[in-house]
């Protein structure tokens, strides 16, 4: 058990890149049954590998949030076998590269996945990442008042926040702006929420 109070604080070009089961929380990992009570503070610019882009919170943790900013965030990657070039869509690689919301989805860009500076894979690519601001994963209990995400991004699910198993939020005075995924461009609910 860990607790942890931050006030009017910036965390900036945070990232937690993905190798094996890591890239979880960009800016802040909260471990299991761990709180984190954030105040008039900034999480900008940060990326993960794989889950929550400024923020993870893992089994069984509280995270409370006022007057927090999430802004410029992003979580996600195609990770990829292999970085063999491949003949076949070679005029499209560069152009699903730059964007990897559009990665492993339609054939003609399956293989095109942004993994090694945009070379393209002989392995189908698996785009991962959840929760472009924040990711809450079992048990979690949330409240968020006057929080503010802005410009979040998730490869996969959740540009803003990711509740998944029995996370119980009480959201207010928020707002979601600009947020973009592939399913649930501000939020998603998976599983007992």
């Amino acid at each position: 058990d860990a607790s942890l109070f931050l006030s009017d604080v910036t965390l900036q070009h945070c990232n937690a890149p993905q190798s094996s089961e890591s890239g979880r929380g960009g800016a802040i990992f909260v471990g299991a049954r761990s709180t984190l009570s954030v105040k008039d503070s900034t999480i900008a610019d940060c990326s993960s590998g794989q889950n929550g882009g400024g923020i993870y919170s893992d089994k069984y943790s509280h995270l409370e949030m006022f007057g927090v900013v999430f802004q410029t965030l992003s979580t996600g990657s195609c990770p990829c076998v292999s970085n063999d070039w491949v003949d076949s869509y070679g005029a499209d690689c560069k152009v699903y590269a730059q964007n990897p919301l559009w990665c492993g989805f339609g054939e003609s860009n399956r293989n095109c996945c942004a993994c090694g500076g945009g070379r393209r894979s002989t392995q189908f690519c698996e785009p991962i990442g959840a929760g472009g601001a924040c990711f809450a994963d079992g048990h979690v209990s949330i409240t968020m008042h006057s929080v503010e995400f802005r410009n979040c991004t998730a490869v996969l699910m959740a540009g803003g926040a990711y509740l998944e198993h029995n996370v119980v939020a009480n959201i207010s005075d928020s707002a979601f702006l600009d947020c973009v995924s592939t399913d649930g461009g501000a939020m998603m609910l998976n599983g007992d929420v």
